[in-house]
């Protein structure tokens, strides 16, 4: 009777145990399904974008073109692909361009193309970027954060997808508080189901899976949507998959000679999807083509408590 007691003892001590790793391995099933669903949603729009494209005339040629003296504006990553692209819409629209750079030489190449393009019209001028907040241009009243790196170290594409756009925006923000913010993020973000900044900051790590660069554009929806949350007119967009240098560079040569460029825009078709977030009066929060389609983002992008507390806690605070 006592070994039947201390039998019957164990298989109930057994009981918990066995119900705590099934719940456990309840919870590792649906977080593999819960990625393989995100990963499943990123793959369809992808596949949607690509035969979209492949179809004659439905490429969005831009909004109309209005020469109403529109401001200044600041576009980074504007040395060429979309950024240059956008730089040339904007001056056709009245405004006065800094083509941000990192290297002032490709810099003053754009804004040299730019000032014989439209001669006498606009002011197009470098701004370096290298030079830190104390050389921040004044009265840029529209900022186009276009800059972006992809298949970099885990680290940097943290620091330039996210960070540096975060810095640049607060800065300017703090000399105008009516700044309009466009910022150029990517579908990829449905990819990604939160952005762990610091983490991502310690990992030096090459992104061969562009599991970082996703993180990253989620990250920087929802500092888009912070701002919006703080007052701010900011709106992000996805310009669609465009055959950039960038693009292009994350192929090997032998992909990309077989690969059709008819089902991938170019970077003016690119930059169309921005250039209409920059003018678009109704302000919307995600564009897509010629719309602003907000249900296009996942859900994810207005969960922005975690990432405000990591960009405070590295002194971007968001007010």
């Amino acid at each position: 009777p006592q070994a039947a007691g201390r039998r019957d003892a164990a298989s109930i001590d057994e009981v918990p145990q066995e119900s705590t790793s099934r719940r456990s391995d309840r919870r590792a099933a649906a977080g593999i399904g819960t990625k393989m669903r995100r990963s499943a949603r990123w793959a369809l729009g992808i596949l949607g974008e690509l035969l979209s494209n492949a179809k004659p005339g439905r490429r969005y040629a831009g909004p109309p073109i209005t020469t109403n003296g529109g401001g200044r504006a600041l576009v980074t990553g504007a040395t060429g692909g979309i950024g240059e692209e956008v730089c040339r819409g904007l001056a056709a629209r009245g405004y006065d361009v800094l083509v941000g750079a990192r290297d002032p030489a490709k810099g003053e190449a754009v804004a040299a193309r730019l000032r014989e393009e439209f001669p006498g019209a606009h002011k197009c001028a470098v701004c370096d970027l290298n030079e830190g907040d104390a050389a921040l241009p004044r009265g840029v009243n529209l900022l186009v954060n276009n800059a972006g790196v992809m298949g970099a170290a885990t680290d940097e594409t943290m620091r330039v997808n996210l960070l540096a756009p975060a810095r640049l925006t607060l800065g300017l923000r703090a000399r105008n508080r009516k700044l309009r913010v466009v910022n150029v993020a990517s579908s990829s973000h449905l990819r990604a189901r939160a952005c762990p900044v610091a983490r991502m900051l310690d990992d030096r790590r090459r992104d061969k899976s562009l599991s970082a660069y996703a993180a990253s554009k989620l990250g920087l929806l929802q500092f888009t949507a912070a701002l919006r949350n703080n007052g701010v007119d900011a709106r992000a967009c996805h310009p669609g998959l465009v055959w950039t240098p960038m693009l292009k560079g994350f192929f090997p040569a032998p992909v990309r000679a077989v690969l059709p460029r008819r089902l991938f825009k170019t970077p003016a078709e690119g930059a169309a999807t921005v250039l209409l977030a920059c003018v678009d009066e109704e302000a919307g929060t995600y564009y897509m083509d010629d719309q602003d389609r907000p249900r296009a983002a996942s859900p994810e992008c207005s969960e922005t408590d975690a990432l405000v507390d990591e960009l405070g806690a590295l002194g971007l605070k968001i007010r």
